[in-house]
């Protein structure tokens, strides 16, 4: 994109008149206005036909008695050139020639659009007001859903969208926590991809703190699926449960399927898991809590300002997802009930090699379903796989509930187990299995315990696979498409089209890319439109782009059409985890020294890298979401972190990564304690910035006379304790503490972004409800209505502006 500058002119002109009176009379006299003018303004004088086009930056212009030039004089004007580094005659042309002046040199400055570019503003008049724009370094796009425009309100950091949607809508008020009220009023908001909101968000995300506010929620998810009226519809109602896929349990036969203790009886058969001890409440007032598996309790019991619950799955947590809703299902005023999926391993004894697959039905595994009301959180469904555990699972990013029918559905959940495939499983509501127990307890066959979870065996719908390749991670890139970590690409549209169809080549992968050289860790579609050869969105389409890393340290992006893949970065160590961020435009990597980093894929700053926060031990996994900018961390060191991948750098409003909660283990009790209320801190990059600056330490360095010696000796400064300031990280950190996922809410609206559910090794799942704040408690703006750009006259300047250069650009 070439940078350029309109005219320079006076800043008398703006309010006094025109440009030149002379134009005006015709003639060669001063005009009253032009007299007023003189000497408030100063201009470039003239060139002669005997010096060059080379730039010459002048420190101090004196006064200049001739009138402002016109505008048509000003393009037909030329730079002054000074051959030498000090000019040894004297100009004519200025009062005092003593200012030395120098010439600019480099490569490519001698153009004359870059020296346009560096041209010297005039000064303005005493009393001309302060903020008066006069120059433009970027044209203004009129697309809304581009995002080349958005580099003129932006730093080094430029969270720049890969897509605005035509159509966007905001909440109406704050939602109550976890927004079990109901759907919450949502109402139609100015496109942020416009210059005055964008900039105004884009500022007010440096004023927030700890977690996103209500006010800057949006939904900039795009699906294929979308359509003017919904921008996320109800998909795959033809995809129904069969009665043949699914079986009751007992407990007795639902025991292998359950988590298990690390601890095996004297025959070597396996056990229940033991009861867990934690430690919850404020630091200094905590209390002891012994929980049995799949118990649960608010920690408003030990901390009444407290919006959190705690969970208990019995086994170390590896996957977590929530369950999408469609807003029909719940008009106004209708409680609202969530839908958290857990997935375990058997025990900490169970540790898999990677790569390695089991036979179907050699190792068992579940997936519990916890329904999370304002009551509190409960398990309502526990499903017993023959695929063994889970490495991750992640429902259809879209509503796929059934309405009508006797075995409904809640939606389409996919896993990636320990056999090595990705099965998509229909999940069946609880009071559909109620029902079912219901009709069974009259025929004399199993029925579940009142208030106990029901344990269901369960078959999948759909069971993808490639030969001689085991998987570990996937990513839905909507309802219809799914990279596998082989690395794969499978049609599910196709698929679940022929479902009847026993062919096998329908399961086959429509691509298979060799992306890396090991295992892959992770994948993430980067989820934005293709453009056409003609420049347009393809709305209608497929995303093309998908990022992955592996056990390889490279970081790969490629493009499914023609299978060529780019190395964007390498590092010495292994990338455990890469999200695609709809609002800064590019995925996110876990970086080396346990930082995170968001390559850019806009235009404006294609492929430039930077690191958003840290955490002080090995990152297991990130999440973002498609509502807000935040993004949650997790780690060994037991800790959930919560940063930001929309402010931008500023001395004023630093980057704070707050932590939200951290797990602490002691060796000699085996017990756990949870530690909250923790204060946010700045990353480690900016702690060490600050500790080694040599400048601010060699200032500090003193010099004390000294007998015989008449300099005196330099003295090194007492430390300030910069150095003991910078948060260690390491990753020796107790494996029972481990936070091994992490997950937004993204599919039930923006009343309820802002939950967060995280769990890990010792079988804790976490439910918060991340709430930021604003800086000394003000919003900018004062009101969101102005912050939107909703109120008539907000956007004037900005407007006029535009329309002037689109003016210009015709």
């Amino acid at each position: 994109m070439e940078l350029r500058k309109k005219t320079p002119v006076s800043y008398a002109s703006l309010f006094e008149g025109p440009l030149s009176d002379l134009e005006e009379t015709g003639s060669g006299q001063e005009s009253e206005s032009t007299r007023k003018n003189k000497g408030k303004s100063r201009t470039i004088p003239a060139e002669s036909e005997e010096e060059s086009d080379e730039y010459q930056p002048v420190d101090e212009l004196p006064e200049d008695p001739s009138p402002p030039p016109s505008d048509a004089d000003a393009e037909e004007e030329k730079e002054v050139e000074v051959e030498n580094e000090e000019p040894t005659t004297k100009d004519d042309r200025f009062e005092d020639d003593s200012t030395p002046r120098k010439a600019f040199v480099g490569g490519g400055a001698n153009s004359k659009a870059f020296r346009k570019m560096l041209r010297r503003t005039p000064s303005p008049p005493p009393d001309a007001p302060k903020r008066v724009q006069l120059e433009r370094l970027a044209p203004f796009v009129n697309k809304v859903t581009s995002s080349t425009h958005q580099a003129k309100f932006s730093t080094r950091f430029r969270a720049v969208s890969l897509y605005f949607p035509l159509t966007t809508r905001r909440l109406a008020s704050e939602p109550e926590a976890y927004g079990f009220g109901g759907w919450g009023t949502e109402v139609p908001t100015r496109c942020s991809g416009e210059t005055g909101p964008l900039k105004r968000l884009m500022t007010a995300e440096t004023k927030m703190n700890s977690g996103p506010r209500w006010e800057t929620l949006e939904d900039r998810g795009w699906f294929r699926e979308s359509t003017e009226t919904d921008a996320r519809p109800r998909v795959w109602e033809e995809v129904r449960i069969q009665r043949k896929c699914l079986k009751i349990l007992s407990q007795e036969e639902a025991a292998p399927y359950l988590p298990s203790s690390s601890v095996l009886s004297e025959n070597g058969a396996s056990l229940p898991p033991p009861p867990l001890s934690c430690y919850f409440g404020r630091f200094g007032e905590q209390q002891k809590r012994t929980m049995n598996m799949l118990d649960s309790f608010p920690m408003s019991e030990y901390i009444p300002s407290s919006n959190a619950h705690i969970l208990n799955a019995g086994g170390p947590v590896h996957g977590l997802s929530w369950c999408p809703v469609h807003p029909f299902d719940f008009p106004d005023n209708t409680p609202l009930t969530h839908w958290l999926a857990v997935s375990t391993f058997a025990s900490a004894l169970d540790q898999p090699t990677i790569g390695q697959r089991c036979e179907i039905g050699a190792e068992k595994g579940c997936i519990q379903i916890w329904s999370v009301e304002k009551e509190g959180a409960k398990c309502e469904i526990v499903l017993c796989l023959e695929d063994g555990p889970a490495w991750q699972i992640e429902w259809c990013p879209l509503p796929a509930n059934d309405v009508k029918g006797s075995l409904r559905k809640m939606g389409l959940l996919a896993g990636c187990f320990r056999s090595g495939h990705v099965c998509i499983y229909a999940v069946p509501y609880p009071e559909t299995i109620r029902q079912l127990q219901g009709k069974a307890k009259g025929k004399g066959k199993v029925v579940a315990v009142e208030g106990e979870p029901v344990h269901v065996q369960l078959q999948p719908i759909v069971r993808l696979s490639v030969d001689d390749a085991g998987c570990v991670c996937f990513d839905w890139a909507n309802s219809g498409l799914i990279a596998s970590g082989s690395v794969a690409v499978f049609d599910i549209a196709s698929i679940f089209q022929n479902l009847d169809n026993p062919d096998p080549v329908l399961r086959l992968p429509t691509h298979y890319l060799p992306m890396h050289q090991t295992c892959v860790c992770s994948v993430a579609w980067v989820r934005a439109p293709p453009q056409g050869i003609d420049g347009r969105l393809q709305l209608q389409g497929n995303p093309t782009l998908l990022a992955s890393t592996a056990y390889d340290g490279q970081k790969v992006l490629v493009d499914i059409r023609d299978g060529v893949t780019s190395v964007l970065e390498r590092m010495r160590d292994w990338g455990t985890a890469v999200k695609f961020s709809t609002f800064s435009g590019g995925p996110i990597f876990v970086e080396q020294d346990y930082r995170i980093k968001h390559i850019s894929l806009a235009t404006v700053n294609l492929g430039r890298g930077t690191m958003l926060m840290d955490a002080t031990g090995p990152i297991w996994d990130l999440t973002t979401s498609d509502f807000h900018h935040g993004i949650a961390v997790a780690s060994a060191d037991g800790a959930v972190h919560y940063g930001t991948s929309g402010r931008q750098h500023s001395k004023t409003a630093p980057r704070i990564v707050q932590p939200l909660y951290q797990i602490d283990y002691s060796r000699n009790s085996g017990e756990l304690r949870m530690l909250e209320q923790l204060q946010p801190r700045e990353p480690r990059q900016t702690e060490e910035t600050y500790a080694m600056n040599k400048k601010k330490r060699e200032s500090r360095k003193t010099k004390v006379p000294s007998e015989g010696v008449t300099d005196g000796v330099e003295i090194p400064p007492t430390s300030d304790g910069a150095e003991d300031r910078i948060t260690q990280a390491t990753g020796a950190w107790s494996p029972e503490v481990s936070i091994y996922r992490v997950s937004w809410c993204n599919g039930a609206g923006m009343a309820r972004a802002q939950m967060l559910a995280s769990g890990g090794a010792s079988g804790l799942v976490r439910i918060d409800w991340v709430r930021g704040t604003w800086e000394k408690g003000i919003m900018p703006w004062r009101k969101v209505e102005i912050l939107r750009g909703e109120v008539d006259g907000v956007d004037d300047d900005v407007e006029k502006q535009a329309a002037e250069d689109a003016e210009d650009d015709d």
